[in-house]
Parts: structure tokens; C-alpha cells; sequence
């Protein structure tokens, strides 16, 4: 290899990429040559950029999908606190939250144990201190 070309691919947010082009002849590249590979970058930019986008998208899914498949068990929860100890949603938010940290268990753990507790033919009586 004699000669290199080296060009930025742009793109957006962190990530970045380049591409780079290689001759055998010394001075490998005149500037026709140079103008068809920007054009090249150019158009691999935009390939890049869309795929990176659309990867991007399908992690929000991913994380949306999560955090509503996590959302029904600690409403769940929370009515069950509520209606057990007759207390406010923001109370019952907060025993939660006291719970989790107390026992270092996460929110949706801690919920699926109340929710098991009081699907239970005899369904055992969650207690929080007041």
C-alpha cells in the first residue's frame, strides 16, 4: 500500500465511523477519485444513520415493553397495600418504596411477592409500620 484515503462517516449522537480506501500506486487518488468517495461516505452516512436509528428505536420498545409488563404486577400491588391497610395512593407509594429499600429488593420483586401473598386462598396479611 502507497496511498490512503481516510474519510468521517457522519453520523449522529456518540458513535462514529470512518472509511478508508487503499492504493498500490503512489498518490493513488486524483480528485475525481477523491469526489466519488466523499459522494460514497456521503451515502454510507445516510445508510448508517438509519440504521442506527432504527436500532435505537427497537431498544425504546424493548425498554417501553419492559417497564409495562412490570407496571401491572406493582399496581397490583399498591391496591393491595391500599385496600389492606386503607391508606392513600401516595401513602401506599411510599410504604412500597420503604419496603424495597428496607429489604433490598426491587419495586417489582417486592410487588410480585404482595401480589402472590394475596392470591392465595388464605391470603397472608402484608404489615407496614404506619
Amino acid at each position: 500500500m502507497l496511498s490512503l484515503l481516510a474519510l468521517r462517516l457522519h453520523l449522529e449522537g456518540q458513535a462514529s465511523a470512518g472509511m478508508i480506501f487503499y492504493s498500490s500506486r503512489p498518490h493513488g487518488f486524483g480528485w475525481d477519485a477523491v469526489a466519488a468517495a466523499h459522494a460514497l461516505a456521503a451515502e454510507a452516512s445516510k445508510g448508517l444513520r438509519l440504521v442506527l436509528r432504527i436500532v435505537s428505536l427497537q431498544e425504546t420498545e424493548e425498554n417501553l415493553r419492559a417497564a409495562m409488563a412490570s407496571r401491572t404486577p406493582t399496581d397490583l400491588a399498591l391496591g393491595v397495600i391500599i385496600g389492606q391497610e386503607r391508606c392513600s395512593y401516595d401513602v401506599a407509594l411510599e410504604w412500597r418504596f420503604r419496603a424495597s429499600r428496607t429489604r433490598n429488593v426491587s419495586i417489582r420483586d417486592l410487588a410480585a411477592e404482595i401480589v402472590a401473598a394475596a392470591d392465595e386462598p388464605n391470603p397472608v396479611r402484608i404489615h407496614f409500620d404506619h
